[in-house]
């Protein structure tokens, strides 16, 4: 997120007391495990924002999604 620059909020939870366990986090992965991602400038079809929880799929949609024109760039070398 830092590198990318892109605005964030981290959300720290307490293990020992299970907050990784209380409904409000299952919502967002219903596994209970961390990391996670909440993205609220990518909207489902029902107008929620993107839930993703691991860490590849996480990564892959960050370089995807907030790339800032890294790929277009990457494209036109290999032109």
């Amino acid at each position: 997120m830092e590198e990318k620059a892109i605005n964030d909020e981290l959300v720290k939870l307490d293990l020992q007391s299970n907050q990784h366990r209380h409904a409000d986090f299952l919502g967002v992965n219903p596994f209970g495990k961390l990391p996670a991602l909440i993205d609220s400038d990518v909207l489902l079809e029902d107008g929620s924002p993107l839930k993703l929880f691991e860490s590849g799929s996480i990564r892959l949609h960050l370089a995807e999604t907030y790339s800032f024109g890294l790929m277009c760039l990457i494209r036109s070398l290999q032109s």
